[in-house]
């Protein structure tokens, strides 16, 4: 399948003028199986420190006018070139399953399934949502370009094989992060991430799994241990796998990559160790719900009918998912997150609507061409914390404002979907007051 380019916008700040670069000497870049690449000498020094040496002074690159690359593929250096020129680079889609050019690395035909997997580990006791795992390392608002997250919403993992798209991102990310081409590196890393989210959560025994555990291997093979922070795609890879540590448990091929020890598995075992289960009786059970505080609200995608079991429910026993009655193609659901720390516990919730995607959010109307983000709340004076949830709908032309208290709740959002019902629907929530913020 070939790889497709997205038409992306380029902002004044990074887009170079190009006639001005077409005019300096050509350089040859080989890649490892020989192919070669020519490119203009100040393209090439204009985006990274490391080419603007090589192409300068008395190396022998410089002289010879030859960049090898020979731990990298021609598609890969393919993909550097041409982000050096238009900022921005062509990747391939995920491929069907039973596409005959494909090639399982693990025993074919390997579904998602229904069951899920006992991990062991404590639900109450989270990690950071893997949209916000990265907020460090990319800005809300940088210079490298938005992919469109939309590109994959008609690729259902269960239906395709993500190895081809995830290797594609980290060799970019890996050759950018070698060569000091920032910009490329960024864009790489979101569009990873984007890919990561778009399999998550993934089930066990399934041919997603496996397509992990290899970009696992390719990652911790091309990237370096950083001494003072994490090393930005290894934190996406193991935070990714932590959240899907069940699905894991019995996949040869991770349990092959666990037992090689190494970086892998301390960075794996240090998000582990977070969500094991505190001793019986370390923590005093808070407030109304055995599970704690809730820290968050995770939304979850499908198009199938079989709900998460931890799901938000709807009070009166309706549907309780969000995309009915709203012509929605998609099922959502929302699904509580909790904590036993009353610091990290949410006080409300609040409701966002944007013209652009909010990485450190989860889209609740994403079939619509909008965004739409339920964003909580953490007032660090406030003692009252949320520890239950439930979702409401009411006949539009109704006041569900002055409503929700003689329903037993303490507080409600605003409409968290699209008015294009006979309904409006809201969160709501009860509290317990805490002893300190």
């Amino acid at each position: 399948m070939s790889d497709q380019a997205q038409e992306v916008p380029s902002s004044g700040a990074s887009a170079p003028s190009l006639g001005r670069f077409m005019t300096s000497e050509v350089f040859e870049l080989v890649a490892n199986d020989d192919v070669r690449f020519y490119v203009n000498k100040d393209i090439l020094a204009s985006k990274s420190k490391p080419f603007r040496e090589a192409t300068s002074g008395t190396w022998k690159e410089s002289t010879d006018r030859r960049i090898d690359l020979k731990d990298w593929d021609s598609d890969t250096v393919a993909r550097l070139v041409e982000f050096l020129y238009v900022q921005n680079y062509p990747y391939p889609d995920p491929t069907p399953l039973g596409d005959p050019e494909h090639t399982d690395s693990g025993p074919e035909a390997l579904q998602p399934t229904d069951e899920t997997t006992d991990s062991g580990l404590d639900p109450s006791r989270p990690l950071t949502p893997l949209s916000e795992c990265l907020s460090k390392y990319i800005p809300p608002e940088d210079d490298a370009p938005i992919t469109d997250e939309e590109r994959l919403e008609d690729f259902d993992p269960a239906d395709y094989d993500y190895e081809d798209i995830l290797l594609a991102h980290a060799k970019v990310y890996a050759l950018a992060n070698y060569k000091s081409v920032d910009t490329l590196r960024t864009l790489a890393l979101k569009r990873l991430l984007l890919a990561l989210s778009r399999i998550h959560p993934i089930q066990p025994a399934s041919h997603i799994s496996l397509n992990v555990v290899d970009l696992a291997s390719y990652v911790y093979a091309n990237t370096d241990h950083l001494v003072r922070s994490e090393e930005p795609l290894r934190k996406l890879m193991s935070q990714f796998i932590a959240l899907n540590f069940a699905a894991f448990q019995t996949e040869p091929k991770a349990v092959e990559l666990v037992a090689k020890g190494g970086d892998f598995v301390k960075d794996i075992m240090a998000k582990i160790c977070r969500r094991i289960p505190e001793p019986e009786g370390g923590i005093a059970i808070v407030g109304r719900s055995r599970k704690g505080y809730i820290s968050g609200i995770k939304v979850v995608y499908g198009n199938f009918a079989a709900p998460p079991p931890d799901r938000v429910t709807e009070i009166t026993g309706g549907d309780c998912n969000i995309s009915n009655p709203f012509q929605d193609p998609h099922t959502i659901w929302l699904v509580p997150e909790y904590t036993k720390r009353a610091n990290d516990a949410c006080t409300g919730f609040s409701v966002l609507r944007s013209r652009i995607t909010q990485y450190s959010n989860q889209n609740l109307d994403r079939t619509h061409g909008g965004y739409r983000y339920l964003v909580p709340q953490k007032a660090a004076p406030v003692l009252e914390k949320i520890t239950e949830v439930s979702l409401v709908r009411w006949l539009r032309g109704d006041d569900p404002d002055d409503d929700y208290a003689s329903k037993g709740y303490d507080g409600m959002s605003g409409e968290i979907r699209n008015g294009d019902s006979d309904y409006s629907l809201h969160l709501m929530w009860k509290t317990v007051k805490t002893r300190r913020a």
